[in-house]
């Protein structure tokens, strides 16, 4: 079953939206190449290694949150995804952490669907 499908049902059933996933963790993912960089964070494609879903996942180190005091957009980024459901906003599968980092675990977008057509 994709992640989409998944996530499809998951809504269908009225579940309300993610939350830091317990016993997911870095370890998981095989990690494959930076998809972006922003001022506090990284995406990067990885793939789940049970299943083989692939994710785009944003890795924000904490330190540098905290040193520049933005803890609490990073807090209000993941409740906005969570309670965000539109077919033109990626979805937030999942969150996690390690001693270090935060993780947030989006849909994969692929190019073409930003492409006009003709």
């Amino acid at each position: 079953e994709t992640a989409q499908k998944k996530e499809e049902r998951r809504r269908s059933s009225g579940s309300e939206g993610s939350s830091s996933s317990a016993g997911v963790k870095p370890g998981d993912f095989d990690w494959g190449e930076i998809l972006g960089e922003g001022s506090y964070s990284r995406v990067r494609k990885a793939t789940r290694r049970t299943t083989g879903e692939v994710f785009a996942i944003k890795v924000v180190e904490k330190a540098l949150v905290l040193r520049e005091k933005k803890h609490k957009y990073v807090k209000m980024e993941k409740d906005t995804l969570n309670r965000c459901a539109h077919p033109m906003v990626v979805h937030l599968f999942c969150t996690f952490q390690d001693a270090h980092r935060l993780f947030f675990c989006h849909g994969v977008v692929r190019a073409r669907a930003f492409r006009a057509s003709p």
